[in-house]
C-alpha cells in the first residue's frame, strides 16, 4: 500500500521538472529575440515545444515532454478533485481547487498538442506544424471576464513573489540551505516575471475586439506587448530571463516540494 504514494510523488516531480523545462525553452527563445540573436523568437509554450521538432531527436524529445506535461496535468487534477494538498472544502479552498482544475485542463491540452506534434509532424514536410486544439472561439463577454480574471491572478502572483514565504509547499529555509539563497531569489523573480506576462495577456484579451481575435491570443502576444513598451528589447530581455527563472522555480518544486498523495 506504501508503493502507490511513492509512485504518485515521483510522477508529480517529473511533471514539475518537465514544466520547468518548457519555461526554460520559452524564456531562452524570447531572450535570444530580445538580444537580437539568431534563432530567437517570440512564441508561447506550444511554440517552444514545436521549435524542438526541427532539432536532432526532436520528435522523441517532444514526446517525452508530452508525457511529462500529462503527468503534471494529472497531478493538478489530483490536487483539484482528490484534495491532494488537504486544503479542505471551504469557499476559498474550493476556489483554489477550481484554479488547479483549470490549470490541469490547460496543461492537459498542451500535452495532447505536444503528443500530436510528435506523432504527426515530419521534418521537411513544411515549416508550419499542424494546427492545435487549444485555440477555440470565445464569446466576447467571456473573453472580457477571462481577461479580468487573468489580471487579478497576476496581481496575486506578484504579491506572492514579494511575500516572505512565497510557496506553502516549499520549505524555503531548506531550499536556501541546500540550493543557495540565489536560487530562492531566482524563484521569486520567476514568479513575478510570469505574473507580468500573465497580466500582459489579460490586457491583450481585453483589447481584443472579437471572439476570433481573442481565440488567437496567447503568451506570445503578451510578450509582443512587452516588447512594444518604451523599454523595448530590454524589457523583453528581462521578462524572458524571468520566464527562465520561473522554469528554475519549477525545477525547485520538482526537487523540494512537499507532495502528499491522496
Amino acid at each position: 500500500m506504501s508503493i502507490a504514494p511513492a509512485i504518485v510523488e515521483t510522477l508529480a516531480r517529473v511533471g514539475f521538472a518537465v514544466k520547468g523545462a518548457v519555461y526554460l525553452i520559452l524564456g531562452l527563445l524570447a531572450l535570444l529575440a530580445g538580444l537580437g540573436e539568431r534563432g530567437g523568437r517570440i512564441t508561447d509554450t506550444h511554440g517552444a515545444i514545436a521549435t524542438l521538432l526541427g532539432q536532432p531527436f526532436g520528435r522523441l524529445v517532444v514526446g517525452v515532454l508530452a508525457l511529462g506535461l500529462a503527468l503534471y496535468s494529472g497531478w493538478r487534477f489530483l490536487e483539484a478533485f482528490a484534495d491532494a494538498n488537504r486544503v479542505g472544502s471551504r469557499a476559498s479552498a474550493i476556489a483554489t481547487r477550481i484554479g488547479w482544475a483549470a490549470s490541469g485542463l490547460g496543461y492537459g491540452l498542451l500535452a495532447l498538442d505536444a503528443g500530436r506534434l510528435a506523432l504527426r509532424w515530419r521534418a521537411g514536410g513544411g515549416t508550419n506544424p499542424p494546427n492545435t486544439i487549444i485555440a477555440s472561439p470565445l464569446a466576447p463577454w467571456l473573453v472580457t471576464l477571462v481577461g479580468i480574471g487573468i489580471i487579478v491572478y497576476a496581481a496575486t502572483e506578484i504579491r506572492r513573489a514579494l511575500a516572505p514565504r512565497f510557496s506553502e509547499r516549499l520549505n524555503i529555509g531548506r531550499v536556501a540551505r541546500e540550493a543557495g539563497q540565489l536560487i530562492v531569489g531566482i524563484s521569486r523573480a520567476g514568479i513575478a516575471a510570469r505574473a507580468v506576462v500573465m497580466a500582459a495577456l489579460g490586457v491583450v484579451l481585453l483589447r481584443a475586439r472579437s471572439a476570433a481575435a481573442a481565440a488567437g491570443s496567447d503568451m506570445a502576444d503578451s510578450l509582443r506587448l512587452v516588447a512594444a513598451l518604451p523599454s523595448g528589447a530590454w524589457g523583453l530581455t528581462l521578462v524572458a530571463a524571468g520566464l527562465m527563472a520561473y522554469g528554475v522555480y519549477m525545477v525547485v518544486h520538482a526537487r523540494y516540494r512537499h507532495i502528499t498523495a491522496p
